[in-house]
């Protein structure tokens, strides 16, 4: 359900795909430096795009430091150094790996899943920011509690927990400030956007395993094998992202956004818009 917030790399500056590389990479060192060295798999792009959104909020001057890892073990990479924003997003991309390793070995019960929920469960600790791990898995087990019982229930309902979680890690960091809301709101829209996005990917793989998938739980009354169910609901889906995407922009917009405008607006932009196009060119 994860990976999904890139930038779109053909509109994107040189400078602005270097500051995301910079992010991503300053993320990695972040776990590295608080959980060790296996939690970095872990790493995250949606995490990175909270990490820039979030220090993009701050007055904080960053300072970037060339540094060398198992990918970059010649030339280095440029990274922002650990900062507040990067230490608190490191956690973040931890947590949400574990549950959703637990997501996966309810769904699949894979062996490799079962080993690495084995190895994260270790970094699972403390933190600096109140991160509240009963509320996250809470609102998981609702989204599992509406998916095994989705009659009379729309894509709002069963997507609330999921988006409600993505706004809750959004807005967490600012708790208090004057734009708290409008970071959980922002934060609400686009993770219904994964987890709809996320959905309709997977809709023709679950249907030929016979696997949940929401929206054919919702929208396939009619039992229609997937090519009919999809020229039945393209059109609606296709309309709800699209407004999402918009919705995300528009909240995007009224933040005091003080550095990283024109990454967060691609991403936010072309980058979910080319992954919607994506997604229904990929099921045509």
């Amino acid at each position: 359900m994860f990976g999904k917030v890139k930038p779109f790399i053909p509109e994107l500056k040189m400078k602005d795909f270097t500051l995301f590389n910079q992010y991503y990479c300053g993320l990695c060192i972040s776990i590295k430096n608080n959980f060790g060295n296996l939690p970095r798999l872990s790493l995250s792009f949606d995490v990175t795009f909270l990490a820039i959104l979030l220090d993009s909020l701050n007055d904080e001057i960053n300072i970037s430091k060339k540094c060398y890892c198992i990918r970059h073990p010649i030339n280095g990479t440029t990274v922002k150094l650990n900062n507040d924003v990067l230490n608190y997003c490191s956690f973040l991309n931890v947590y949400l790996s574990y549950f959703k390793i637990e997501d996966d070995i309810e769904d699949e019960s894979k062996i490799s899943s079962k080993v690495y929920k084995s190895i994260l469960s270790k970094y699972i600790k403390s933190n600096a920011w109140d991160i509240d791990l009963n509320y996250m898995n809470s609102e998981l087990k609702a989204l599992k509690e509406y998916e095994k019982k989705t009659e009379g229930l729309n894509l709002d309902v069963i997507s609330n927990p999921f988006s409600s979680l993505i706004g809750y890690i959004s807005s967490l960091y600012f708790k208090g400030h004057p734009f708290e809301n409008s970071l959980y709101s922002l934060g609400y829209s686009l993770g219904k956007w994964i987890y709809i996005t996320d959905a309709y990917e997977d809709l023709r793989e679950d249907m030929e395993n016979n696997k949940f998938n929401p929206i054919c739980s919702i929208f396939n009354e009619l039992n229609l094998p997937y090519e009919n169910l999809k020229i039945h609901i393209d059109e609606r889906i296709e309309f709800t992202l699209f407004n999402l995407v918009q919705d995300c922009k528009n909240k995007l917009s009224i933040l005091p956004i003080k550095k990283n405008t024109e990454i967060l607006f691609n991403i936010l932009s072309f980058g979910l818009m080319n992954k919607t196009l994506n997604v229904f060119m990929d099921n045509f």
